[in-house]
């Protein structure tokens, strides 16, 4: 049986395109060279790969105009019809370090570069419109990460009314009505919340779109969650888990948490642990530094209670600017202390959810 071939990020790929562009424009002959082999045989691995494509064609002719070869005009000639070399160039390398600081987390540098690319686009000729509504998509999903959530509705919204326009664009339109959704949730409005998700499953299912299916059942175990209804929560998540590519995806890891995490709320730890051992394992498959810190804040407040462990763990997150998961996070276990009657430490994670909130909000300052 032959196994799988791995795909690729293609904001990882994008980020050497970036390197090769600098490579070029610094007249680096040798550097260029490899990189421009390293990415050619990563490219048919990549997600996604179409935009990366052209950009290694148009980078491709300029490596090949700045070091004396030979240069193929067919598919640059075919795209130069949208607008100028260095224009294109430039758009992609602003929408390709967006997608870079997107895939690192970093949400406030990713917003500034695809803000830099959406103006470049203006300028770009005979662009099609859904072109605008992916990069109003992808500015309100970064939005949506730092918890800006009325920016986030906004932007999201644009790009659904432009996708809703054609059945071309019927998933796109759900995706968008997923992240309307889950800003819905985060604000509290949970019926709101619910009704989106309840409608993008009617059409999802009609269309037998299996991802977004399994999306918004985990969403909606989400919103049940937090009505306390923790019975239908856990049906939500397993009928989320049920769909095989979550399980071979790191987007998995979400569901696996919150099984654990619910499993553990019921105080049925027997079986919370299971998820806990599988969420654990998937994280090192994935090397998923931010889910091994999640996991190990369960497996420290129910199984190995430690204070110390889950501060550690907190502190990892905080590390890596994970603000709103700080937030939340911080804010359940202060929950979880005071039913315990242990005031003192319910404070002191009160405190600190707190305190994210205010970096939260310090970040999106200086979005100006």
């Amino acid at each position: 049986m032959l196994s799988k071939v791995k795909k690729v990020p293609s904001p990882y790929v994008g980020n050497l395109l970036n390197k090769w562009h600098d490579y070029i424009m610094q007249e680096k002959v040798h550097e260029s060279i490899e990189k421009r082999t390293e990415i050619k045989q990563l490219l048919s691995q990549a997600e996604d790969n179409k935009d990366l494509v052209d950009y290694f064609i148009l980078l491709d002719h300029r490596h090949s105009l700045c070091f004396d070869q030979e240069a193929s005009m067919g598919d640059v000639v075919n795209m130069l019809s949208k607008g100028s070399h260095d224009l294109l160039i430039n758009f992609y390398f602003e929408l390709f370090a967006g997608d870079y600081e997107f895939f690192k987390k970093n949400y406030v540098k990713a917003i500034s570069f695809y803000e830099k690319a959406e103006q470049k686009l203006s300028s770009i000729p005979n662009i099609e419109e859904t072109k605008f509504a992916e990069f109003h998509y992808k500015i309100g999903v970064a939005y949506y990460e730092i918890d800006q959530h009325l920016v986030s509705v906004n932007k999201v919204t644009k790009a659904r009314d432009i996708y809703k326009k054609s059945d071309m664009w019927n998933l796109e339109a759900i995706q968008c009505s997923l992240v309307v959704g889950i800003n819905l949730y985060d604000m509290g409005r949970l019926d709101d919340a619910d009704a989106y998700f309840r409608d993008a499953l009617t059409e999802a299912l009609d269309h037998g779109y299996d991802k977004p299916i399994t999306k918004i059942y985990h969403n909606l175990g989400l919103v049940h969650w937090q009505k306390g209804s923790l019975e239908l929560a856990l049906h939500y998540f397993r009928e989320a888990y049920s769909h095989e590519w979550l399980r071979d995806s790191p987007k998995g890891q979400q569901t696996v948490y919150m099984l654990s995490r619910v499993l553990y709320t019921m105080g049925q730890n027997e079986e919370a642990y299971h998820w806990y051992e599988l969420g654990i394992e998937m994280a090192r498959k994935f090397d998923d530094h931010e889910y091994k810190a999640k996991h190990d804040i369960l497996y420290h407040l129910y199984e190995q209670p430690s204070i110390d462990e889950v501060k550690q763990s907190l502190a990892f997150l905080e590390e890596r600017n994970l603000w709103p998961d700080v937030s939340k996070i911080a804010k359940g276990i202060s929950e979880l202390y005071e039913k315990k009657g242990d005031l003192v430490t319910s404070h002191e994670f009160l405190k600190r959810a707190f305190y994210a909130k205010e970096q939260i909000q310090r970040i999106t300052e200086a979005l100006g």
